[in-house]
């Protein structure tokens, strides 16, 4: 119940506090690696609230025809939804990749976040044939993932209201996938093999 409550008031915060916050990377050893743009994801977040926003004025005008009060809950239960998406794509605007000398920090938003060794990985591939796997989670905010992230030991995923996984590959789509994998292969032993 307590990670339920959490998320949604990490995202109503983020709805309405979001619009007037940048990211700034905490420390200047991390560098940080946006998930979103080369997605276009900006369009698609726009077209989706445009559309949502026509539909519950549609809806609340054709329902209030036969129940005023059924409009009026529908069209609250659209503004909350309205408000978690804002959220969500706030969350993943503020919230990017990041990756110190020895750690990578996989975030997805809020959606999901994990703390991976950078010695932990044992190699970063294109996922030309992304095929679904039990030992593989998509962490991608749409889609099939660019890459995906093969571990020497399994690691915990911390994903909305509390929902935990144990993985040992992760598929990630990464804004900047080339200096991505070269800054790892550079932390870690990757680089020392190659």
């Amino acid at each position: 119940a307590s990670s339920i409550i959490s998320t949604e008031l990490s995202l109503i915060l983020y709805a309405f506090k979001g619009w007037f916050s940048t990211f700034r990377a905490p420390s200047k050893d991390l560098l940080s690696f946006t998930v979103y743009k080369e997605l276009n994801y900006s369009t698609i977040f726009g077209v989706f609230i445009f559309l949502l926003i026509n539909e519950t004025i549609i809806c609340h005008v054709v329902i209030a025809i036969f129940s005023k009060k059924g409009a009026y809950i529908l069209t609250g239960l659209s503004i909350y939804c309205l408000l978690w998406f804002i959220g969500d794509y706030q969350a993943i605007r503020l919230q990017p990749v990041l990756l110190s000398h020895a750690n990578l920090y996989l975030r997805s938003g809020i959606r999901w976040k994990c703390k991976i060794s950078v010695n932990n990985i044992s190699k970063i591939e294109k996922a030309a044939e992304f095929k679904k796997d039990k030992s593989l989670l998509n962490i991608s905010i749409l889609g099939k993932p660019e890459l995906i992230i093969h571990l020497h030991y399994p690691v915990e995923v911390s994903g909305l209201f509390g929902v935990m996984k144990r993985v040992q590959k992760i598929g990630v789509s990464i804004d900047d996938p080339q200096r991505f994998k070269y800054e790892i292969k550079k932390r870690s032993h990757l680089g020392q093999h190659n």
